[in-house]
Parts: structure tokens; C-alpha cells; sequence
């Protein structure tokens, strides 16, 4: 008998859900997303974050894919014209009104939109030959979801941040409370290898302008909308930075996400 490693015994499942609940950027609700639709709609399905990872997909075969946490349906829509059938899954109504106008606007009728969060009864959700899930693994139980993933799909394709903010760190140093990292994609690279899955890992890029181009309070509104309220000393202390550094910045600078896919097995 084989006896098991030191790294066997750790619990990475249980490590994800202990920094995701001490973390300092909260989950964000339906209402978040539907605010923030029309303005993700315009932008994203242009981004080099979604042009790199459609890269990297390898449909063969495939028929059928399940787009969950879909948005504005960035990939299902992408995806559709060489599917029989595309389903976007999102827990945002207004993020669906959006998946719904694209799919009319480019005259496609393949795609079905399934209102639903990652914590309901998914009984009801078809299993596809591809799945992806783009940026949405900030749940509270990652082993759970992800055998929840496997039970959908014959291929996965997911990303999870390279590090554990969204914010640049000399933003976060401005600030008085120390900042909890959100759990990295490494949890999730170690907890599909413990369950027998040898999962690939692509890196590919985001453009880091999300404060771009904003006036002082969209900026200020934006890290209250990831990290809460923020007292007067702290308010000031962001107004000067962004004065300085972002009023007029036009560089490109980019952020990193992983890529893991994988093909799925029983768990």
C-alpha cells in the first residue's frame, strides 16, 4: 500500500472556504450584477481577456455549452454559431434581458437562458459537452461546486485570479485595514488533483483599466462597491492618488488570470 504524502493530507477545499470567508472582498449579490450589466455588455465581448481565452478552447466535437455565471453571455454567444445548443446560466435577470438581446441582435436561436444561482437545485440544468465558467469560482464551498461542475459537462474550462485581489496593491497600501486576499487559482489546481483530475493550466491576460477613464467618484465607487466604506482619511488619500496616477493614465497594463481546464470524471 502507497502510503499518502504530507501534501495528501492537506484539505484544500476547506483552506479555499477559510481565506474566501476571511476575505475582505465580499460576494456580490443579483442586484450588483443587474447595475452593472449594460455597462459589462459594452465592453466585454471585446476584451482581450475574452479573445485569449476563446484561443484556447478546443471544441472538436462538441454540440452543446453550458455558459454559467454567463453575463452578458460573453462565451455562449461567442460560442453559438458553432453549437447546436448554447445555455447560459446566470443569477442576474437584467445580465439575461442582456444574453437574450445579443442572441436576437445576431439573429441566433440556439440559445436558452437559465436564471439560477450556484446554490439552487441543479437537477434541472442540461449536461453539455463543454462548460465554461469564467471568472464566478468566489463561492463558499469550491470542492462541492466543482464536483458540481463535472456532473454537467465532459469538458471544463474555468479561471480564477493568478492572485488574490482585483485591486492594484498600492491602492490597497492607501488604505488603513489590512486587505484579506481572495483564495488564487492554485486551490483549485490542488483540489482537482486530489480528486484524480490532471487539469491543464494556460495563462491569459485582462486589461487592468477598470479605473480608467472615470471621474474621481465612479473610482471612489468602485472600491466601495469590492472592499465596503471608506472613512475621510482614506477617501483623501484615494482622491490624491487618482489625481496623480489615473486621471490622465492611457498606458495598457494588463492583469493575469488562470485558465484550468480539464476533462471530467466521476467524483
Amino acid at each position: 500500500m502507497l502510503n499518502k504524502s504530507n501534501l495528501d493530507q492537506i484539505d484544500f477545499a476547506k483552506l479555499y472556504t477559510l481565506q474566501q470567508e476571511k476575505s475582505s472582498f465580499a460576494p456580490k449579490l443579483a442586484v450588483h450584477w443587474d447595475k452593472k450589466s449594460k455597462a459589462l455588455n459594452d465592453r466585454v465581448f471585446t476584451s482581450i481577456y475574452v479573445k485569449e481565452f476563446l484561443e484556447k478552447i478546443e471544441l472538436g466535437d462538441a454540440k452543446t455549452l453550458l455558459d454559467i455565471g454567463c453575463g452578458p453571455g460573453t462565451f455562449g454567444i461567442s460560442l453559438a454559431p458553432k453549437m447546436k445548443q448554447v445555455y447560459c446560466l446566470d443569477f442576474s435577470p437584467k445580465m439575461l434581458e442582456c444574453v437574450t438581446q445579443n442572441a436576437q441582435e445576431k439573429g441566433l436561436i440556439n440559445v436558452k437562458t437559465l436564471q439560477k444561482s450556484f446554490y439552487e437545485d441543479w437537477s434541472d440544468v442540461p449536461k453539455c459537452d463543454i462548460l465554461i465558467a469564467s471568472r464566478c469560482t468566489m463561492v463558499e464551498d469550491i470542492g462541492s461546486f466543482l464536483k458540481m461542475l463535472n456532473k454537467k459537462a465532459k469538458k471544463i474550462y474555468l479561471t480564477s485570479k493568478v492572485d488574490g485581489s482585483f485591486i492594484d496593491e498600492e491602492i490597497l497600501n492607501l488604505l488603513d485595514t489590512p486587505i484579506e486576499q481572495k483564495p488564487n487559482y492554485m486551490y483549485i489546481v490542488n483540489i482537482l488533483h486530489q480528486m484524480k483530475i490532471l487539469a491543464k493550466v494556460d495563462f491569459i491576460r485582462s486589461e487592468n483599466n477598470r479605473f480608467n477613464g472615470l471621474s474621481l467618484e465612479e473610482f471612489l465607487e468602485k472600491i466601495r462597491f469590492d472592499l465596503g466604506d471608506i472613512n475621510d482619511t482614506e477617501q483623501r488619500r484615494l482622491s490624491e492618488y487618482y489625481e496623480k496616477k489615473l486621471k490622465n493614465q492611457t498606458n495598457k497594463d494588463y492583469v493575469y488570470w488562470a485558465l484550468i481546464s480539464y476533462e471530467t470524471k466521476s467524483c
